[in-house]
């Protein structure tokens, strides 16, 4: 069981205080690159411990790699907020850790919600 850190480019320096404990800390420039990043990890290490540094976004990237691996419940995921919103980490006021229930929409999962409309 590895721990790993994937962060946002634009929050990299909240990331310097877990630097040494870490198995690999790995940098996102764009959209869709965590999601790919952490598919990677949790293939091949399904027990995984992520650090995500970032926002919502992130945050749902971090979800949906981690179920498109298969990881599931066996693996991790720390959030550390840095985005503009910050709504899934805000909903649970500092009470952490959190056992959390996904939302599932097609092969799509959400952290906190779906919204559907025209």
């Amino acid at each position: 069981m590895g721990t790993y850190s994937v962060i946002n480019s634009r929050y990299s320096r909240k990331a310097e205080d877990i630097h040494d404990i870490c198995t690999a800390m790995y940098t996102t420039s764009s959209a869709g690159e965590a999601l790919e990043t952490i598919t990677k990890i949790c293939k091949n290490d399904p027990n995984a411990v992520i650090h995500i540094f970032g926002g919502d976004g992130s945050v749902f990237e971090a979800v949906n790699a981690v179920m498109r691996a298969g990881a599931g419940s066996a693996s991790e995921l720390i959030i550390h907020p840095g985005g503009t919103g910050n709504d899934y980490v805000r909903n649970f006021e500092n009470n952490f850790p959190v056992r959390a229930d996904l939302l599932r929409f097609g092969n799509r999962y959400a952290a906190n919600e779906i919204n559907l409309g025209f």
